[in-house]
């Protein structure tokens, strides 16, 4: 189970005795910034005591084909243009099936393996990079922070993402993950105005690069196809988030926008080095390094589909209502609705169900404990504890143990408000009905996808491959082959066209 950590919960621990001069002009902009609490040097502290839970949150660092020094090397030649070209940068590609990017202040910057997949060439990575750089040498977290504190709104979102429940039982810790996941989602995105300016400050570093700034907008197309085909498969609205589009909210006007300024109202010096030719593509190189990178999710780590996950080495597999998304973890798997939220994990346990919750729920006290019906009649059990939040907020959390040998138990812990539990109690019959065990066949027939780099045949050719490409259960394989590959609905690639297809 692998995670998305979101990226920009780094504020805490950061207090008033970082408070410095409010306002400064930042080279990078040329504007003023309030960054009153959090200099240079704490963003720098930050961005290193965070980074190593970044890794181990994305199921750690990822190098293929020499991918790893590829990235950084196309990373420094980008920073060497900006305007803080002697600060060290970490580039990281980080080993998530997800198409993700961000950066932590101080110069840590990560992509995701499932960015490199969808990536074409050199240049659609430097646009993601010189945007990446961009909210870091525009100080955007230092801004977020400061701006953040003065005004004392975070203060009780970093409390619940400190630990929700009072006391520090395994249990309440669980919960917090559970209650974090809406803060979170608050905590990590930038405003607009910060994305627009990352925008034009990477394609100004992309420029001078000499990288083809149009680029930019050709992966921002790519990401916006991919986000739409995700939320139809999982039968969300595409606006609704949950994915790098929403947490990056750019549109193509903006980013042509950033290109022609880019182009134009960058002073002299900027002048000079834009009127060098940006024609770099660099698509047969890249195309060549990411041949053979593993694409989608690693079934030994659990898959999900819509609403559902499934974990091949368990052999099991439940499902969400409608209205719920699935997200996997690195230490468990979380289920978020709008009345309820649930995290799925497992546990060595030698005793009944029954008894297991019973143990597990001992320091709240389990009520209403009873066996709940499951397919294959497994044995499982579930009771209801009150607690708090670190706020006193009164939550309830019903227990879910589903035992599919003497030894295993599957752990679902289902919290709400005081007034949800009929809703709490609907998702926990709904996990519960739809836990199935798969047989053998079923779970060896979960096989990682590689990408694999062809040359295209004739037209005809082409439509066939792409029709027969192996897929993610439920994805549209023509359509994934298009968004893969940068072409519109319909279209097919000249042959004799480097192309991406996916084998197992």
């Amino acid at each position: 189970m692998k995670a998305w950590l979101s990226p920009f919960v780094i504020a805490a621990g950061i207090g008033a005795a970082s408070l410095l001069a409010g306002c400064t002009t930042n080279p990078a902009t040329g504007q003023q910034s309030y960054t009153a609490f959090m200099s240079s040097d704490e963003e720098k502290r930050v961005g290193a005591e965070e980074h190593q839970k970044v890794i181990k949150e994305y199921g750690g660092a990822f190098n293929h084909n020499g991918i790893a020094a590829y990235v950084t090397g196309i990373g420094n030649k980008l920073v060497a243009t900006s305007e803080f070209a002697g600060q060290p940068f970490t580039f990281t590609v980080l080993d998530s099936e997800i198409v993700n990017a961000f950066a932590l202040p101080g110069g840590y910057v990560y992509v995701t393996r499932g960015l490199l997949a969808l990536a074409s060439s050199e240049a659609e990575l430097a646009s993601v990079l010189g945007h990446e750089i961009g909210h870091v040498t525009g100080r955007h977290t230092a801004q977020r922070v400061s701006q953040a504190n003065t005004a004392n709104i975070l203060t009780g979102g970093l409390a619940v993402l400190a630990g929700v429940l009072t006391g520090s039982s395994e249990l309440g810790s669980a919960v917090g993950d559970i209650v974090g996941t809406g803060a979170a989602a608050y905590v990590q995105s930038f405003s607009r105005e910060q994305e627009f300016e990352a925008d034009s400050l990477g394609v100004r570093y992309m420029t001078r690069a000499g990288y083809d700034p149009a680029a930019a907008g050709g992966f921002l197309a790519k990401l916006q196809a991919q986000s739409e085909l995700d939320a139809k498969l999982a039968g969300r609205d595409p606006n609704a988030g949950g994915d790098m589009m929403a947490s990056h909210p750019r549109t193509q006007d903006r980013v042509a926008k950033a290109v022609t300024e880019a182009a134009q109202g960058e002073g002299a010096k900027a002048q000079a080095a834009l009127s060098k030719p940006a024609t770099e593509i660099g698509r047969e190189p890249f195309l060549t390094r990411i041949s053979g990178l593993p694409y989608g999710a690693d079934p030994r780590e659990g898959v999900v589909r819509g609403s559902s996950f499934t974990l091949p080495p368990q052999r099991v597999r439940w499902s969400a209502p409608s209205g719920y998304a699935v997200q996997n973890g690195a230490e468990a798997v979380l289920i978020a609705g709008q009345a309820a939220k649930a995290r799925y994990d497992i546990a060595k346990a030698s005793t009944p169900a029954a008894d297991a919750v019973r143990a597990w729920g001992q320091s709240y006290g389990v009520r209403g404990l009873s066996r709940i019906a499951v397919p294959g009649g497994l044995d499982a059990a579930t009771g209801v504890i009150q607690a708090q939040t670190s706020q006193k907020q009164p939550v309830l959390v019903r227990l879910l143990v589903i035992k599919t040998d003497a030894n295993t138990a599957h752990r679902f812990q289902i919290l709400g408000g005081l007034q949800s539990g009929a809703e709490v109690d609907r998702l926990a019959q709904s996990l519960a009905s739809s836990f199935t065990q798969l047989s053998a066949a079923e779970a060896a027939a979960f096989k990682p996808l590689r990408v694999e780099i062809v040359s295209a045949g004739s037209e005809a050719q082409t439509r066939q491959q792409a029709s027969q490409m192996p897929t993610p259960s439920g994805t549209e394989s023509v359509r994934l082959f298009e968004i893969l590959n940068g072409l519109a609905p319909g279209a097919m690639p000249a042959p004799g066209t480097k192309i991406k297809l996916l084998r197992s």
